[in-house]
């Protein structure tokens, strides 16, 4: 089994690429106007 340690890093990981993802896909339309 993986252990808990890691499937919480995975998750940060994810979380924080989603975000920056999330953040740049909102950022895009606001530099058209």
């Amino acid at each position: 089994m993986i252990c808990c340690i890691c499937i919480i890093i995975i998750l940060l990981i994810f979380l924080k690429s989603s975000v920056i993802f999330t953040f740049e896909w909102f950022s895009l339309p606001l530099n058209y106007f």
